[in-house]
């Protein structure tokens, strides 16, 4: 959560906010610091993965129900804050989920999982990404 309340304080209160995770990481978001609080800072646009069903019972079905929701990404530009958006993009082999669960076991010397872009790779290890900041128990970052 503090990301988003800095880049929110960055960015002002009227511009649009997207936070994008993978359906993946919207089915443990119950375990997340304030998660219900995250539509109050920024748009959600959740990307679907083929191995990973939208939840349809539970304390996260349940606040989705009551989200409202766009058609499109374009549409998350006339307002701030507080919608949801389903994307389906071409399936990849990789999840930030399964890199940081990768990188917290092997460290630096971990290897690039395939289909990830070079660039992208070099970038996570540049910036010291997934190695800081995740809970033991669930691996995904405290907010």
């Amino acid at each position: 959560m503090d990301t988003l309340l800095e880049l929110r304080a960055e960015i002002g209160a009227d511009a649009p906010l997207v936070w994008v995770m993978g359906a993946d990481t919207l089915t443990g978001l119950s375990q997340w610091k304030n998660w219900q609080s995250l539509v109050d800072l920024a748009h959600l646009l959740v990307v679907e993965r083929p191995d990973t069903t939208w939840p349809i019972e539970g304390v996260v079905a349940d606040w989705l129900r009551h989200l409202p929701s766009e058609a499109s990404v374009d549409q998350l530009q006339c307002s701030p804050k507080g919608k949801l958006v389903r994307l389906a993009l071409p399936p990849q082999p990789f999840s930030s989920t399964a890199i940081r669960a990768t990188m917290h076991q092997r460290g630096m010397n971990s290897t690039k999982p395939d289909g990830l872009p070079d660039s992208v790779w070099r970038y996570i290890l540049q910036h010291d990404l997934y190695l800081s900041g995740a809970l033991p128990d669930t691996g995904h970052e405290a907010l």
